[in-house]
Formats: C-alpha cells, sequence, structure tokens
C-alpha cells in the first residue's frame, strides 16, 4: 500500500463515530454522520491504492490503525500518524482524538477517538515485524535490507537491536554451516558487543574459533592462532578452547627452546637463531624465549634483505657487469675484486684495491700490486700469492685479445713477480682509467674451471637458496671479519609493497631497491622525528634505454629505430614513474651514458612526436617490404653503408643482403629485467608504440638470460631488450658496450673510428673528444633509443648500524653492518 501524510480525526457520538473533513474551499468544518457499522461508502474511501510485490521498506511510509469490535474491526490504512516521538501512548484519555489522513482520501483530514482505537501499528514497526517474520522464516537476505532500512531511519525504535541480535546471530550459523568459519566468528563477535550475555554465544565462539583455528594450523600461521586465542579468553575467561590451544602452543615452542639451547651450547648458533625464531613465530611470550634469543644475536647477528628477485644462478658473480643489477650486488656480497669502483672522483671513478696496494708509476705506464697475505679462497687451503695475480692477468689479456670487448690484450706488455707478492704490470701505452678494466675475480693460480665458478674469497658464502630466499653465511677464509657483522645475510624476494611493510615492522632490515614511486612517501617517512627507516641513494644513476635488435626485421631498419624514438613519449613515463614528484638525477637520457659524462653538445635530443613516428613506421615497413622481395637487390633501402644491410641479411642466413621472412607487422617482442621498474617502464612503452602502429609483447629476462647479457649474447627471440646500464666509465663501458663482444656491436664504421679513438687515447681531453664522436654516432644511428637515467635509491632500519652512505652496491660496507636485536617471528 502506498503511505500518505499525517491525518486527524473525527469526533465520536455514542457507539458510532462522527468524522470532521475540513473544506479547501472554505474555513468551516463540514460534519459527516457515519452509522456504527461501515458502509459502502466508507468502505470505498479505506480502499488504498495497490503496489503490487514491492517490499514494504520500499513504499511510501504510512501507518496502518485496526478499530474496535464496535467499528468491525476495521483496518485504516493511514499517512504517518503525528505522534511525539513516534510512539503510542500506552493509555490514551478516551476522549482525546487521534487526527489522521486516510491513504485513500488525501487532503482530507479525520479525527478518531482514542476509545475506538483497538491498535496503532507504525510503518517502522510493521517493517521490523516482517524484518522478524522473515529471520524465523530463514530468510535472512531478503530480512537484511529490511534491517538496512531501520538501522538508516528508525535507528532507536525499541526493540531493533535485540531483533537485528538475532539476525546476526542466525547468519553466523549459516555462514558456520557453509565453511565461513571467519565471517560466523566475526557475526557471534557482533553478537557479543551488543549482548554478551546471550544463552550459548560462548559455546558458539568456541566452535567457530576451533574450526578457524584448525585452518589456521594447516597453513603453520601461528600469529593467526594466538590472536584467535586471545580474542577468545578476553570475552570468555578459561573458555577450554582457548585453554586447549594455549596449551598445545605453549608446549610445542617448549621443545624448541629446549633445541636451541642444546643447539648453542654445542656452537651451532645458526640452528640456535633458527630455532628461537620458530619459537617467536609460535609463543613469543614463553618464559626465557626472548633472553636466549639476544644472548643468541650477540654470537650470531643475522640480516634480512628484501629483493627483487633471488638469482637462480649461484655462485654467477660480474662485478662490473653493465646490465645485471643483481650480479653486482651479489658480486660484493661473495667476492673481493682485483679493484673496485667504491665512488664518484674528479677524473671518473673512485677505485680501492682490497686485496693489497694499489699504484701507479713511471708516468702510469706502470701498475705496481702489493698483495695482502693469507688471502685465501673458500673451500681451499690455498692462500693467493703475486703468481695467482701475474696469471690472472695474462689470461685476461688472452680472452680480451678473442673478442671479448676490452682492450687489456692492447695494453698489456709484460708482468713480473718479485717477493712472492709484488706485481708490477708494465704497459705499452697510457690508459686513462686502467682500474675500469681490472675489475675482475682473482681466481687460484690452477683453476680449472670457468670465472663464474671461482670459489668465493669475500665475507660471505652461500649457504642455502630456493626460489624465495638466498642465505649467506660467513666465509671463514676472508681476512677482512669485523666484529660484529652479520653472521648471515639473508636476501628474501618480496613485492615492493610486501618489503616495505616488512621493513616497518622490523621483520626486514634493508630493501635492496625501492620501486620510484614509493619513494616520495618514504622520503617523507624518513624525515620525521624519530622514524624507524632511512632512505639513501646510491652513488651512481643508471641509464635506461632499448637495445633493438639489428638482426631482426623491423628493428634492423634505422628508420624504424628513429620512429620508435619519436613514439615513446619519455619525459611523460619517467614522470609517471616517479609519481610526479622531482628526484635529483632523475631527467631524460639522450645517450648511453650518465649526463655530464660524455655528451656531444651538438647532438639535439628527438622530442616525442607520435605522427612522425608513425609515418616513420610505414616507411620502415615499406623498405622492409622491398629489401625481402624475391628481386630485392642489396642496394634497396640504402639507408647506411651496404655493410649494414649485408650484415643483417648473413644474420638472418640470406642471400643478396635481404632476409627471406622477417615479418614485418607482427608483434615485437620487447625482453625486459625480471623486475617492477622494468616491467612499469615497458608496459608504458608497449602502450605508446601501439599508438604509432607498432604492436608489442612483454617478455621478463631469465636469469641465464640476464647472464648471458653480460658476455654480449642477446636473447633469442628478442627484438628489443630494454637495458638498465651501468656504464659508469665510459671511457671503458664504450668499447665494452659497442665494442666486439658487446650487446650493440652492430655500429657503422663512423662509431668504430670513434671507439678506436677512445681505446687510444691517453689524456682526458683526448678521451672527452673521442667519446663525443661516439655520442653523435650512437645517435646518428640510433644503436640504442634513450630513454631515462634514474637514480635508485636503498631503504634500511635506523637501528641498523654501519649503513648509511651511496655505496656503489649494496654490500659495499657490509663488513660495517651491525644488527640490532629484535625477538620477531619470520
Amino acid at each position: 500500500m502506498t503511505p500518505a501524510c499525517l491525518l486527524h480525526g473525527p469526533e465520536t457520538t455514542g457507539t458510532g463515530f462522527r468524522a470532521e473533513a475540513a473544506d479547501p474551499r472554505s474555513s468551516r468544518r463540514m460534519k459527516l454522520p457515519f452509522p456504527v457499522l461501515l458502509g459502502p461508502l466508507l468502505a470505498a474511501m479505506l480502499s488504498p491504492p495497490a503496489f503490487g510485490d514491492l517490499p514494504l521498506y520500499e513504499q511510501e511510509p504510512f501507518d496502518r490503525i485496526t478499530l474496535n469490535a464496535a467499528n468491525d474491526s476495521a483496518v485504516l490504512e493511514v499517512e504517518p500518524v503525528d505522534l511525539p516521538g513516534r510512539i503510542v501512548p500506552e493509555k490514551p484519555r478516551p476522549t482525546d482524538r487521534l487526527r489522521i489522513r486516510l491513504l485513500a482520501r488525501p487532503g482530507v483530514d479525520y479525527e478518531v477517538p482514542w476509545q475506538a482505537i483497538e491498535k496503532v501499528e507504525l510503518f517502522e514497526q510493521m517493517i521490523l515485524a516482517e524484518a522478524e517474520r522473515l529471520v524465523a522464516a530463514g530468510k535472512l537476505e531478503e530480512a537484511y535490507d529490511y534491517f538496512a532500512f531501520l538501522r538508516q531511519n528508525h535507528a532507536e525504535l525499541p526493540g531493533l537491536n535485540e531483533a537485528m541480535e538475532t539476525y546476526v546471530y542466525e547468519e553466523a550459523k549459516t555462514a558456520h554451516r557453509a565453511g565461513q568459519f571467519d565471517l560466523a566468528l566475526a557475526m557471534l563477535q557482533e553478537v557479543h558487543r551488543r549482548n554478551p550475555g546471550r544463552a550459548g554465544l560462548d559455546k558458539a565462539m568456541g566452535l567457530a574459533t576451533s574450526s578457524l583455528i584448525d585452518e589456521y594450523a594447516e597453513q603453520d600461521d601461528h600469529a593467526a592462532i594466538r590472536k584467535l586465542i586471545g580474542n577468545l579468553a578476553e570475552r570468555f575467561p578459561g573458555h577450554d578452547v582457548a585453554t586447549r590451544w594455549q596449551a598445545r602452543l605453549t608446549g610445542e615452542a617448549g621443545k624448541l627452546l629446549v633445541a636451541a639451547r642444546e643447539a648453542a651450547a654445542e656452537g651451532r648458533f645458526g640452528d640456535a637463531a633458527r630455532l628461537c625464531r620458530n619459537v617467536a613465530a609460535i609463543w613469543p611470550e614463553l618464559p626465557g624465549a626472548g633472553q636466549l634469543a639476544e644472548e643468541i644475536h650477540e654470537k650470531y647477528p643475522r640480516v634480512v634483505v628484501a629483493v627483487d628477485a633471488v638469482d637462480a644462478l649461484e655462485g654467477f658473480a660480474r662485478p662490473a657487469s653493465l646490465v645485471d643489477w643483481h650480479g653486482r650486488r651479489r658480486a660484493r656480497l661473495h667476492y673481493r675484486a682485483l679493484m673496485e669502483l667504491t665512488g664518484a672522483g674528479t677524473d671518473g671513478g673512485e677505485y680501492l684495491c682490497p686485496l693489497g696496494r694499489f699504484a701507479t708509476e713511471d708516468l702510469g705506464r706502470r701498475l705496481v700490486f702489493d698483495l695482502r697475505p693469507a688471502v685465501g679462497w673458500a673451500d681451499s687451503p690455498e692462500t693467493w700469492t703475486g703468481y695467482d695475480l701475474s696469471r690472472h692477468l695474462l689470461r685476461l689479456a688472452e680472452a680480451s685479445g678473442s673478442g671479448s670487448g676490452t682492450p687489456w690484450s692492447e695494453l698489456l706488455a709484460r708482468v713480473s713477480v718479485s717477493e712472492v707478492y709484488r706485481v708490477e704490470v708494465d704497459l705499452r701505452r697510457v690508459h686513462v682509467r686502467p682500474e675500469r678494466l681490472l675489475q675482475t675475480i682473482v681466481p687460484p693460480l690452477a683453476w680449472p674451471g670457468p670465472p663464474e665458478t671461482v670459489p668465493e674469497n669475500g665475507p660471505y658464502r652461500p649457504a642455502h637458496h630456493d626460489a624465495g630466499e638466498a642465505v649467506s653465511t660467513v666465509n671463514d677464509r676472508y681476512d677482512g671479519t669485523e666484529p660484529g657483522q652479520p653472521a648471515e645475510v639473508v636476501e628474501r624476494a618480496m613485492a615492493p609493497g610486501q618489503a616495505v611493510a616488512g621493513l616497518r615492522a622490523g621483520t626486514v632490515d634493508v630493501i635492496d631497491r625501492l620501486v620510484p614511486w614509493m619513494l616520495p612517501e618514504l622520503r617523507k617517512e624518513a624525515s620525521r622525528q624519530g622514524a624507524v627507516i632511512a632512505v639513501e641513494p646510491y652513488a651512481f644513476p643508471l641509464v635506461h634505454c632499448l637495445i633493438p635488435n639489428p638482426n631482426s626485421g623491423l628493428t634492423s631498419r634505422r628508420t624504424f629505430r628513429r620512429a620508435m624514438v619519436y613514439g615513446i613519449d619519455r619525459e611523460r613515463i619517467l614522470n609517471h614513474l616517479l609519481a610526479g614528484h622531482d628526484t635529483p638525477g632523475c631527467e631524460p637520457a639522450d645517450g648511453p651514458f650518465l649526463q655530464g659524462y660524455a655528451r656531444d653538445p651538438e647532438v639535439i635530443p628527438r622530442a616525442y612526436d607520435p605522427q612522425l613516428a608513425a609515418a616513420l613506421v610505414a616507411v620502415a615497413r615499406t623498405e622492409l617490404a622491398a629489401l625481402t622481395a624475391p628481386d630485392a637487390s642489396a642496394a634497396v633501402g640504402t639507408e647506411a653503408e651496404p655493410a649494414e644491410v649485408n650484415r643483417a641479411g648473413s644474420a638472418t642466413g640470406v642471400k643478396g643482403g635481404a632476409p627471406e621472412s622477417q615479418p614485418a607487422r607482427g608483434p615485437l617482442v620487447l625482453a625486459h629485467p625480471a623486475n617492477p621498474i622494468a616491467h612499469a617502464a615497458s608496459t608504458m612503452i608497449q602502450r605508446h608504440l601501439d599508438v604509432a602502429g607498432v604492436a608489442v609483447s612483454l617478455r621478463p629476462l631469465t636469469a641465464e638470460e640476464t647472464a648471458g647479457l653480460g658476455l654480449g649474447r642477446f636473447p633469442d627471440g628478442v627484438d628489443l631488450l630494454y637495458a638498465e646500464l651501468a656504464a659508469w666509465e665510459p671511457v671503458v663501458d664504450a668499447v665494452r658496450l659497442f665494442g666486439p663482444g658487446g650487446l650493440c656491436s652492430h655500429g657503422s664504421c663512423y662509431l668504430q673510428l670513434g671507439l678506436r679513438r677512445l681505446a687510444d687515447a691517453a689524456d682526458w681531453p683526448s678521451a672527452s673528444a673521442a667519446l663525443n664522436a661516439i655520442h653523435r654516432a650512437v645517435h646518428d644511428e640510433v644503436s640504442i633509443i634513450p630513454l631515462w637515467q634514474l637514480t635508485d635509491h636503498y631503504a634500511y632500519r635506523t637501528d641498523l648500524g654501519g649503513v648509511g652512505g651511496r655505496p656503489v652496491s649494496l654490500y659495499q660496507d657490509v663488513e660495517k653492518w651491525r644488527p640490532t636485536f629484535r625477538f620477531l617471528p619470520e
């Protein structure tokens, strides 16, 4: 029925009642006599309009008045009556009248004496009664909307809280029968909040809690179990479910604590520390557990480092890798190179020889190493001497002479050893930065295996490794160990948000690499007084770029490579990565080297122009189609010298310089490092190139492919490679990148000439001129597609001592780290 407005009522005469209607055309009232029994006219007046199947709460509000037997117990549906507080008086005076307005006669007021009224049902009371009926019938979903209406519009309605309590209790029973134990428990907790003394509530909560604990026990989620036990014991002290599970957990933790004491007594502090962490996970309040864990920490400190991914290639480390972030980080953890880059200086980088003293003599024509004695390798009784180093330098010259991209073979003239530990290296000519060429790991003299399998000579050695975690423990043969340094370093693969949450909670000590879009928030948090985290930049930015495959259809065409430069809005993508904040050291790049290191001032960077990009894509496809035509000649599409076309043709196994079956319109494969930054950037690049008419599919690099990049191997089946270049010493890294064996060794004769001049440079002015020429050639040929340079940051807890500064890689000063004890589960 459709409710209407409030009415005023009739006056009584004898056993019947009289209605007084207000005539809207006159200020006087009309007296309308009615018999004791309602006649046909009144029945018609009382017939309300129909509203179909609308739920009661969706109808216009109305009240229902039931008259007494003297009036045939007639039921009047009226507009909501005007009652103080919408409360029906319990004992109204018989002479009082209730003013009403019938739904069937809107606009006409009537007065009904209270003595003629048997019952008044308010609209909200009828909705509550219907809700209670639905609950009793098990129609809980239908009842929900009724209760929602009442809570929003009549929250103070008498009886509503009791009815809702019953409703929530029934919902809890239904959820428990459906196996939704967490939902059932949440609803029972709401019932407890409304009525803690409800009969049977303790038993119901115990049953739901027990069922939910069984699920968490299968997952070894002891923290959740402890919380459930605590919540139940708080509401019902001494509850048998809480008591039983507490005894079970404390018993398990007690056994582990005994085992931890035994391991510590036997000197197995790593095992003891692990057992103490398990105790903390199960029942941290166990008496004596925290004290024992702190005693073990003093003997066996430990740090947890959150990383993007754990490298699956154990033992594979390249300290001077141009493209492998994880390889550079792990190299310093497990190895000490002959020369190590430690920071930026006035003339390039600053270097350290961690294995002894290093000096240059004879105006840079002689390198002298005075090695420390008693330096050895893990799992080997040998200690190294000058003969190990001299043999390694000779092998390095042989390798570089076979096309590895380093000019060491051209530099080395003679190596001599004197007094066992002194090595003198004579050079054929002066090189402006020979230290960069010697960022290499020295193996034992008679080491038979490949360089990547050299035994560790650094502060740590691998102990445990799986897909999500790599554990390294102290190398007993390392002579640089300092008291108090971490005895164990745990690298754990974690998503960015998970890593930040762990850092705040104290379960993570260091985050190796922050994603730039979270950097503004974390830097703001770190700047607050008493902050528990700190954020620091690394010493050098990385240059992010795309490296095209010169032997893969469209990307072999310079026209297409230019199209990609015009088709990628570098500034917009970089701004998105930085979350709209300016970060020092982060800016669009126009070449393969850091801004200010090597840049021809006459080179004008190409601006974003999607229309020009689309036009160049069309031209490149036309060129490729002509080149792949059956009657194509080697001279078709001469965008560079014929040698460039011939190289692309021979690499694809064709004759006459024309690829046999290179698709011009299939999606290009863009491979990127398996980290969140490269993935996010590659996804946006994919969208921008799609606007230019270039379809691109994304593929993360595998660990094997990443390792192969360090050897100059372009991944199979890849058209574009997203690279994060650490070309921090351009005088050396330009040759490693564009020279023989490099990832971009397909340059023209102009680029190769620049590399030759750079290799011959004996001073910084000559090197600078050669680098400018290389920059210009790379720009003209679009050997790479520059994107931006990005300064990466790491974060750590402020209670971890010895971590500050601007390291080149995370573990540069790992021996100085001093972990603080925290009794926390994993």
